[in-house]
């Protein structure tokens, strides 16, 4: 049986997208942008508002994505064997170093953040749960780029780009090869102001089932020195270890 491919459901999903992406949407903005029939976009967001996973704002009559989506997110994210496991660990870090401690699980093209403490000290990192951040340029998403091999960066430079957000950004395929070799080595990856300027982020990557996560401990970069870099590193090497023993 060849492939199914149902395109009423293809443009739902693609409406879903841009609404997300975009925070809201009108029905002209989507019909031009996603060169779709005025009336099939009416439709279609007609029917996604009954079943409740769209609402119109009055204000400026556009719409938005509903608390629906966060149930279901919620609900996934959840059923993550390594959530539960990694949990008690990142607290344990959030505890001992105070500053904001990640969990993420990559696209082909990003990190999304699935669980978060957020730092105890006044200037902390802002982030939030379900966030996505770009591969080449953050800590988790090199130490994930680190699982892939060779040519699958070259593909993932060639099809994403290496967009620069400072200075520090490696917007050079073949020098994030080399960044990825270095990191495969020392077994940890660094983002030291490259996706944003002061923020600095030590994470280390987990493999399980292929499936790439990875977890980071970040922090202004006034307050990394060269022992609470050592430290870090020790620990969470040593929680990557035991979060893949408890997983296995």
């Amino acid at each position: 049986m060849g492939s199914v491919f149902i395109q009423s459901v293809d443009r739902a999903f693609k409406i879903l997208e841009y609404i997300s992406k975009n925070n809201s949407a009108g029905i002209s903005e989507m019909s031009r942008n996603l060169d779709i029939n005025k009336s099939t976009v009416f439709g279609l967001v007609k029917t996604l508002e009954k079943l409740g996973y769209v609402a119109q704002n009055n204000t400026d009559d556009k719409y938005m994505l509903t608390y629906k989506f966060y149930i279901l997110s919620s609900r996934f994210v959840d059923n993550l064997p390594i959530i539960n496991i990694a949990k008690p660990y990142l607290k344990m870090l959030n505890n001992k170093y105070g500053e904001t401690i990640h969990l993420v699980v990559s696209t082909e093209d990003s990190a999304i953040y699935i669980d978060k403490f957020s730092g105890l000290k006044s200037i902390t990192v802002s982030t939030n749960v379900g966030d996505k951040r770009p591969l080449h340029c953050t800590g988790v998403g090199k130490a994930i780029l680190s699982l892939r091999t060779d040519e699958e960066i070259l593909e993932y430079a060639d099809k994403f780009g290496l967009e620069a957000f400072t200075k520090n950004t490696i917007t050079n395929k073949f020098k994030l090869i080399e960044e990825a070799e270095k990191i495969r080595e020392r077994g940890y990856s660094i983002d030291d102001e490259e996706t944003q300027y002061d923020l600095y982020c030590i994470a280390t990557s987990i493999e399980l089932d292929e499936t790439e996560y990875a977890i980071s401990v970040s922090m202004p970069k006034f307050r990394v020195n060269d022992e609470i870099k050592k430290n870090i590193i020790k620990d969470l090497l040593n929680i990557k270890d035991k979060i893949i023993k408890k997983l296995d």
